[in-house]
């Protein structure tokens, strides 16, 4: 039974679409990423192709995330999302605590702190919170799915800055659309990196 759950669970696999900040020519045929490139946070500060990757250059890239999910929610019509999944256990839940209010990022994670507690399945969030909520995702400090399942759109998060999304959009307007905001859509000929 618990299998079964687990399977029907993670169906989206099949179907999402992966937006990334990686372009496609430095993948490899087995859909294996081969720049050597920054993949989280916790980077900055270190030197990548003779360059060092600041917090500015950071943030920058995060916020082109969430626009992506904004814009894919504004092609949509669609006004909120739900969270439908949170992996934390409390233990997670109190290492991600502690992360926040002491390590590196502290300038720019204290405000989402009250936010972070305040996460649940089921929590309905405005576009102020799923700005929010994307961030803490791609910053390591959830592992969190929303989704609104009248206008059939979901979000995943895996590791390394691998966002998924299931919509009813077609994959040209979304590439289009995903490219001006700077990212690449599908960049692995449908692979997966989780």
């Amino acid at each position: 039974m618990k299998n079964k759950k687990y399977y029907a669970e993670q169906e989206w696999r099949y179907t999402a679409d992966a937006i990334v900040k990686y372009p496609p020519q430095y993948y490899n045929k087995k859909g294996i990423y081969t720049k050597c490139e920054w993949t989280e946070r916790d980077d900055v500060g270190l030197i990548f192709d003779n360059h060092l990757f600041t917090i500015e250059e950071y943030l920058l890239m995060e916020q082109k995330y969430v626009n992506a999910v904004l814009r894919i929610m504004e092609l949509l019509n669609c006004k909120y999302l739900t969270i439908t999944y949170i992996a934390e256990t409390s233990m997670g839940a109190k290492y991600n605590v502690k992360r926040m209010l002491v390590g590196d990022f502290f300038e720019y994670d204290k405000e989402y702190f009250d936010f972070y507690a305040s996460i649940y399945e089921g929590k309905r969030l405005n576009i102020k919170q799923i700005e929010d909520l994307v961030r803490l995702n791609l910053r390591q400090l959830t592992c969190t799915s929303f989704a609104n399942k009248k206008h059939h759109i979901e979000f995943h998060f895996g590791n390394d800055f691998y966002m998924y999304c299931n919509n009813q959009l077609s994959k040209e307007i979304l590439k289009i659309e995903i490219e001006k905001i700077g990212l690449y859509l599908n960049p692995m000929d449908g692979r997966f990196h989780f």
